[in-house]
């Protein structure tokens, strides 16, 4: 988990914990149900506000200190290593490949299945002054998709009023055992994705998966939404801050067991809701488990049966 992830969610937690002090000394006080709830929407929209506002300092601070880091070597030749910057129509050979590992912000991201026997990489209105600084790169069997200079990209690109586009089609009888999918402020569209782990992380932005079919399944929205739907034979696990998550399992409610965390937010899994402050429950119904962290937004499971 990168720091920024981290800085989130202690954020996320030392604010809740907070506002619960508040809230129960009210109510010991004499505060009314309606005066308690008014107050939670108040405490809610400052909760958002401050992480915001923490979130743009951190990446400032990290993408400068990230460039100072730089080497010399690394900015004269552009790249380092083997990376090398993704243009349209850029393949990479699935050979001694295991996992895919993408994360860029300010983009719409399209994962489709391709006909050919590499990966492609296809770009549509990416800016000249930034088209060299979405990068490919292979750490051993890892195959990367990022953004080099992440302050400079993000300036150009919060700038237009459009999203560029990357698409990546990948073979269809691939040997991918796991995809690491990671949106900051952009959108991500997944349709049949079948790997062994799939991770998808959520900044601000919104992630839309129509179809996956994996033994264990990772989730991590900040303040954007994701929608999902699919199979998780293993396990999933679902961790909101201040967005919102819906995700549509295969299968029947009793069909799996729960592990949940709720703050001042709402897990609703079928037809019961979970709320409250500091919530915790466990349902052991015997199959597979859906871990459930949620801070002040909304985690929805439904189901298809």
């Amino acid at each position: 988990m990168k720091k920024g992830w981290k800085v989130f969610w202690i954020v996320c937690a030392c604010l809740t914990g907070l506002g619960i002090v508040f809230c129960i000394g009210g109510w010991v006080a004499g505060a009314t149900f309606a005066g308690i709830e008014h107050s939670l929407w108040r405490y809610e929209t400052h909760v958002v506000q401050k992480i915001e506002m923490l979130e743009e300092e951190y990446e400032d601070e990290y993408f400068e200190e990230a460039e100072e880091n730089e080497t010399e070597a690394v900015w004269d030749e552009g790249l380092s290593g083997n990376a090398s910057t993704v243009t349209d129509n850029s393949r990479a050979s699935l050979a001694g490949i295991g996992e895919l590992d993408v994360e860029v912000s300010y983009l719409l991201v399209e994962i489709q299945e391709s006909v050919n026997d590499e990966i492609v990489f296809l770009t549509d209105n990416i800016p000249e002054e930034v088209e060299d600084e979405l990068v490919l790169q292979q750490e051993g069997d890892e195959l990367e998709v990022y953004i080099r200079n992440e302050k400079k990209w993000r300036r150009v690109m919060n700038s237009r009023g459009e999203l560029a586009t990357l698409t990546i089609q990948i073979p269809k009888n691939h040997s991918l055992r796991s995809m690491a999918l990671y949106i900051g402020a952009g959108i991500l569209e997944a349709d049949d994705i079948r790997v062994s782990e799939l991770e998808i992380g959520v900044g601000a932005g919104e992630a839309n998966i129509h179809q996956f079919t994996v033994n264990s399944l990772e989730v991590k929205v900040g303040a954007g939404e994701a929608d999902l739907t699919g199979t998780a034979a293993a396990e999933a696990i679902i961790e909101c801050g201040i967005g919102k998550v819906n995700y549509q399992a295969v299968g029947s409610q009793k069909d799996y067991s729960y592990d949940l965390e709720v703050g001042a937010g709402v897990v609703s899994i079928g037809n019961e809701d979970y709320s409250g402050l500091a919530n915790s429950k466990k349902i052991m119904n015997g199959g597979p488990l859906m871990e459930i962290e949620c801070g002040i937004g909304e985690v929805n499971i439904t189901f298809d049966k």
